[in-house]
């Protein structure tokens, strides 16, 4: 039974100045444990004390979410940990220290794919008891139907390629904007800006068929009609790509993404490859993903292959029946 369960959602205290994917997680953590029949709540102005729940689940290692973490763990509450951290180089001895604090001091450290335990793994290692993976879920409105004349309100037409996340160096849009800009394609992307001379940047060199769109409300109408309208996604970024990639497949949109452990371990060959340092290369894989013999086949197995194993009755319950195997140690 999961009905008693008390869990808050944490996470560091400017996570919400510049909204991204992973402050959406956050969100659909909660979406999915209230559907697998849990008290759910974001900290904040309306969560309860801490001594009303049983659980905390802490999002990201972030120096400024520590002292929460901390306050909840001298609460005496059991805690789950993302470290949500994708290292390309070695940290300092001195942030490997801070972080090893905070993820041993947690009752379980969850990974959202073994591609990310494993980069995590190179610097901190932690005892196997503690490592729970659980995919990243899709939420159950992505097998509604979709009103494609709402995309049309914002899109002018259908059949652009589409990049979602905020502009920022690590997503790369840069270099997609440069690909579209040779093929003379039509493009929308979707996102607020965390760097702001990088955003003037891409808007600076985007043709006159390129939009811009603001933060669009996670799984809304609105985003599934937007995705639904593409005719590829694109997420050409140096870490690993975000839930969007996974919401176009379960779309059937053709999807293009950089190489990387993390997309072998989500999409093994059902998508197309890229270089994200090279705008040809990601023209190529967009027109590779359009024109390929074998792209139908492609769609339809990265689309069985999600609705298998990301839909939220089934992540959630990775981490529900972890959450109940804590409880009873």
């Amino acid at each position: 039974m999961t009905s008693g369960l008390k869990i808050l959602l944490t996470t560091y205290s400017t996570a919400y100045s510049t909204s991204g994917g992973g402050e959406v997680e956050i969100i659909r953590t909660a979406e999915m444990l209230r559907g697998a029949g849990a008290l759910v709540d974001i900290y904040g102005p309306a969560s309860r004390p801490l001594i009303f729940y049983d659980f905390i689940i802490h999002f990201s290692v972030e120096a400024s979410g520590a002292p929460l973490f901390f306050a909840a763990k001298e609460a005496g509450k059991k805690i789950f940990i993302y470290p949500n951290v994708w290292w390309f180089e070695a940290p300092s001895p001195v942030e490997i220290e801070r972080v090893k604090a905070l993820v041993l001091a947690a009752d379980k450290v969850i990974f959202k794919s073994r591609a990310e335990l494993q980069n995590f793994s190179r610097y901190i290692s932690l005892p196997h008891d503690r490592i729970v993976v659980s995919r990243l879920p899709i939420s159950p409105s992505f097998s509604q139907e979709i009103d494609a004349q709402l995309a049309m309100a914002y899109t002018d037409k259908l059949g652009y390629v589409l990049c979602i996340g905020l502009l920022e160096p690590i997503k790369n849009q840069l270099e997609l904007i440069r690909a579209l800009n040779s093929l003379s394609m039509d493009g929308v992307f979707i996102g607020g800006t965390r760097d702001e001379a990088y955003a003037r940047q891409c808007k600076l060199e985007a043709h006159h068929g390129i939009k811009f769109l603001p933060f669009i409300s996670p799984s809304s109408s609105l985003l599934r009609s937007i995705i639904g309208g593409a005719a590829v996604l694109v997420e050409p970024s140096f870490d690993p790509p975000g839930r969007s990639v996974l919401e176009g497949a379960i779309l059937k949109r053709p999807v293009v993404i950089g190489a990387s452990e993390w997309q072998e371990e989500y999409f093994s060959k059902h998508c197309w490859i890229v270089s994200p340092d090279s705008s040809a290369d990601i023209a190529k894989g967009v027109m590779a993903a359009l024109n390929d013999s074998d792209r139908s086949i492609k769609i339809k197995k990265a689309y069985e292959c999600f609705l298998s194993n990301n839909l939220d009755h089934l992540v959630g319950s990775v981490l529900i029946n972890s959450i109940l195997g804590c409880d009873d140690q």
